[in-house]
């Protein structure tokens, strides 16, 4: 059967959803306590790449909202094209800290702390 779209309110049990965004649901119906901030760490990671995007969509609306994520990521370029700031964390110090366009400008940068 096909997966309920993640952008939509389910008021079903997700607990044992066998999918790979169960996960993701539950976290998307736990919203309804009005947070101000909202820690999200690998959002995408393991999930088929037809749901990447809506993952994102996803985190933009819970931005516009007016919630802050803080987002746990390895993927810096979705990262950093849905994220206002960005921080580079190495070995528990934050070694960069600023614009999430600046990162994506800055190659040096990039280059030092993620390689890429």
């Amino acid at each position: 059967s096909e997966s309920p779209r993640i952008g939509r309110s389910h008021r079903k049990n997700t607990e044992n959803t066998p999918t790979q965004h169960g996960p993701v649901l539950r976290g998307k119906i736990r919203l309804g306590t009005e947070p101000k901030l909202m820690l999200v760490d690998e959002p995408t990671d393991g999930l088929m790449p037809a749901y990447v995007e809506t993952i994102q969509n996803v985190m933009v609306e819970i931005q516009n909202k007016g919630i802050a994520i803080l987002l746990v990521k390895q993927n810096f370029r979705m990262a950093l094209t849905i994220t206002n700031r960005a921080y580079l964390i190495e070995k528990g110090v934050i070694c960069w800290e600023g614009k999430s366009a600046d990162l994506l400008e800055d190659q040096e940068t990039r280059m030092r702390y993620l390689g890429v």
